[in-house]
């Protein structure tokens, strides 16, 4: 059945995609891109560090705020309000990751729970939090250690394995589908890894 669902689903965004919701979708980004821009062009060319905290904050926090505030007519309208968020277990407790990135995902973690108060009861707001999923982000991050590192990180989570996108797939679908009373929540998707060490 999950299967079923999961292969369905591309349908359903392309849907989406082309639809009225679409228009709103590319003004958002538009907009994120002008302000990036605008931020590009404040600070010096020489201080390429500043620029990338900016980026990672105008995507993670800006960018959320902008579609979820385009999305929320049409998601009123709907039966089934419902926007889950991508955050990560670097927002929620201290960890190596960058201090930008930790930052953003933990103002994630807060807007989803103001979200969820702003906009219930017509919409419900959750998200969830990965620990390292295996695939080619963690692969160019990681480089020669990434198979070491994620072998290491298997042996220590109760679930004896990491993360894997169609993971975070099916704890989304289900927050979607599944789970409608459920909001204000940032669900950890790390097969308990955070929670036992």
């Amino acid at each position: 059945m999950c299967a079923l669902r999961l292969q369905r689903r591309p349908r359903v965004v392309r849907d989406l995609l082309g639809g009225p919701l679409a228009s709103e979708g590319v003004m958002a980004i538009i907009t994120i891109e002008r302000r990036v821009k605008a931020i590009n062009d404040r600070i010096a060319a020489g201080n390429r560090a500043r620029l990338n905290e900016a980026r990672v904050f105008a995507v993670n926090v800006l960018g959320l705020f902008l579609v979820t505030r385009a999305a929320v007519p049409l998601l009123k309208q709907s039966p089934n309000g419902c926007i889950v968020n991508t955050c990560s277990i670097a927002g929620l407790r201290p960890s190596a990751q960058p201090l930008p990135y930790a930052a953003s995902k933990a103002a994630v973690a807060n807007l989803t729970k103001t979200l969820a108060n702003a906009l219930g009861p017509e919409i419900r707001v959750n998200a969830v939090a990965p620990g390292w999923v295996e695939g080619d982000w963690m692969q160019r991050t990681l480089a020669e250690n990434y198979e070491g590192l994620f072998a290491r990180r298997a042996r220590y989570t109760p679930l004896k394995r990491c993360c894997t996108a169609e993971d975070v797939a099916e704890t989304m679908l289900s927050l979607i589908e599944s789970n409608r009373f459920v909001t204000g929540e940032i669900i950890i998707v790390d097969g308990g890894f955070s929670s036992t060490t």
